[in-house]
């Protein structure tokens, strides 16, 4: 079955189209329409699928609220809580789990990965500077285009929460997290990442 192209402005399209829709079902009388009716199955798609999982896999894993607290963070690693669900795909694979001691996200599979990582940083009071989060593997930052959130200002004492995006290729075995860059020295309530996805594209 060949299906004829349609555009705007050709001539005899309304015979184009009903020959068209002819090839896909086939009137039987005033009533009945026999054929594929339902469009997914149509012959327009079949074999076709609008988003083909065979192409890239997806770990969601949430945060660790209240993950660190205190004073003096600068330099201290965050990691992340526990995984709420995979997309697998054809592979199977599982992306990214999470090692429940350290809260570092493990690489199960080599790959091209673009990670999505919502964070957060809630200080007690009034501080001054800056606060960052850089991506971090095998425990240290990562390089590139690792920062993944940051602000500061004069007199801040409001919850700040960043979103920030890290693309690069992993290898199986990398441990994953962040790392704090901050010149406050003041008291912080709590701060730490609160989910991120990890997807892994097919080379």
């Amino acid at each position: 079955m060949v299906l004829e192209k349609i555009y705007r402005g050709m001539e005899n399209g309304a015979e184009t189209i009903q020959g068209n829709f002819e090839e896909v079902v086939t009137k039987n009388d005033d009533q009945e329409i026999s054929g594929v009716k339902n469009f997914l199955k149509s012959p327009l798609v079949t074999g076709m699928k609008l988003v083909d999982e065979g192409n890239f896999q997806i770990s969601v894993i949430d945060g660790k609220e209240g993950q660190l607290s205190g004073t003096a963070l600068n330099g201290k690693l965050v990691g992340f809580g526990n995984t709420v669900g995979n997309l697998l795909g054809d592979t199977g694979q599982i992306p990214v789990t999470v090692n429940k001691t350290t809260h570092e996200a493990i690489v199960n599979t080599d790959g091209y990965y673009a990670i999505l990582i919502q964070s957060w940083c809630q200080p007690v009071g009034t501080v001054d500077g800056f606060w960052y989060y850089n991506f971090v593997k095998n425990g240290v930052r990562a390089g590139g285009e690792d920062r993944i959130a940051g602000w500061g200002s004069n007199a801040w004492k409001n919850r700040n929460d960043g979103f920030g995006i890290y693309c690069s290729r992993l290898k199986k075995g990398d441990r994953l997290g962040a790392i704090i860059e901050t010149s406050i020295t003041g008291q912080i309530l709590s701060c730490g990442i609160k989910t991120a996805a990890f997807i892994r594209l097919q080379d």
